[in-house]
């Protein structure tokens, strides 16, 4: 209505009162419209609040109001080399798009989540560079708990143009957790420090685990060449798996757990029938009593899945059981020719969640044609850590 006011708080400059003139009907469209300045970037909470407060009390409310989309890097990709904790040669590729010109002698700000290391020793850049990168790899306040950071410099006699891919390279050190918060930032700013473009909050990739133990178990011997034979996979891993909590401590039930196996040249893994892509001899427990078998439900089913004659990925639900050990068997045959298998090449096993590797582990492969006895219990050395005591 004609007559409303609008006061900014003072305080709060997020906040606005709009004092209504005259009373307001029910079930009408009303509008209004106010100047705001708009964020640097786009919010992590990107939601409005609206209140109806009449004498002190809340009327009506409305918390999640979704916010308008801010323009930012509308392209950003990081890859690294690799994701296992704590290796020093890992090497962060960030390719990136910009919708306006990068000029000469801009910076490039790349900024990791705590706990990352750069090594300015090893850089790249797709663009000419005329400075040394600056590296900082302390702490600060400024970017909300975030680690180290690089800064690349454009030549002065370089350009970036609009919407051109370019991307920066640097070698890092991981850190030994994933991080919280996991999220990078990137910033691009002329030589002047003015503002051309930036991405906030991107998310960041999980650290992977090695496991302390995996190990191919062959269930009757002896495994001659060209003979199929059940054999159980027996693994530890650093922390419980195949369950995630969310709020409430409550089962997210579309968290996607999945095991990928790979065998050596040499060895296969067979079909139910010639019709079937499931795993022939697929048991969810590898058959020895201190590994626990692979969670199953009824919401959704555990199954095994040939993706290659060498690579199989064994889909599986989330549990409420805390556990690190975990065993299963499936069918495998090996080549008939001895030089056609790589028996020096290890068994290798992955856990993903959501896409997303946490744990890799690697076997030995099995000895052919000869009897003996295969390792399969594994217990901490008496100077593991608190973590790997609990494993036990």
């Amino acid at each position: 209505p004609p007559g409303s006011l609008c006061k900014a708080n003072p305080e709060r400059l997020n906040v606005a009162r709009i004092q209504i003139s005259l009373t307001l009907d029910a079930l009408v469209l009303y509008e209004f419209t106010i100047q705001v300045r708009n964020s640097l970037s786009v919010p992590f909470n990107n939601v409005w609040q609206f209140q109806a407060v009449q004498d002190g009390i809340v009327r009506e409310r409305n918390p999640n109001v979704e916010g308008f989309p801010l323009r930012q890097l509308p392209m950003l990709r990081l890859t690294p080399t690799t994701t296992l904790a704590g290796v020093v040669d890992n090497t962060i590729t960030a390719q990136m798009r910009s919708e306006r010109p990068v000029p000469k002698g801009s910076s490039v700000l790349l900024v990791a989540p705590a706990g990352f290391i750069f090594d300015a020793s090893q850089i790249a850049s797709s663009f000419k560079r005329d400075r040394l990168v600056e590296v900082s790899n302390q702490a600060s306040d400024d970017f909300q708990s975030s680690g180290s950071s690089i800064r690349f410099f454009v030549s002065k006699q370089a350009y970036v143009a609009p919407n051109a891919y370019f991307f920066v390279s640097t070698r890092v050190r991981n850190p030994l957790e994933t991080p919280n918060p996991n999220f990078w930032y990137v910033y691009l700013n002329t030589e002047f420090s003015e503002h051309i473009d930036l991405r906030k909050y991107f998310p960041g990739f999980e650290i992977s685990h090695k496991m302390p133990f995996c190990q191919v178990y062959p269930n009757s011997l002896p495994w001659n060449l060209g003979m199929s034979s059940d054999i159980s996979l027996l693994f530890v891993t650093k922390y419980p798996i195949f369950v995630k909590l969310s709020s409430g401590d409550q089962i997210d039930r579309n968290s996607n757990w999945q095991l990928v196996l790979v065998a050596p040249p040499g060895f296969t893994f067979p079909t139910m029938n010639k019709f079937s892509d499931q795993c022939s001899a697929f048991q969810r427990w590898g058959g020895k009593s201190s590994y626990d078998q692979l969670p199953d439900s009824s919401a959704r089913l555990l199954n095994c899945v040939v993706r290659t004659s060498r690579n199989v990925i064994i889909n599986v639900p989330v549990t409420y059981v805390n556990e690190t050990r975990y065993s299963f068997r499936l069918s495998a045959t090996v080549a008939q020719r001895q030089e056609d298998i790589a028996a020096q090449e290890p068994w290798r096993l992955t856990v993903l969640n959501n896409g997303q590797l946490l744990h890799s582990g690697e076997g030995a492969s099995p000895l052919l044609g000869v009897y003996y006895e295969a390792q399969w219990f594994w217990s901490p050395g008496p100077g593991a850590s608190a973590t790997d005591s609990s494993l036990a």
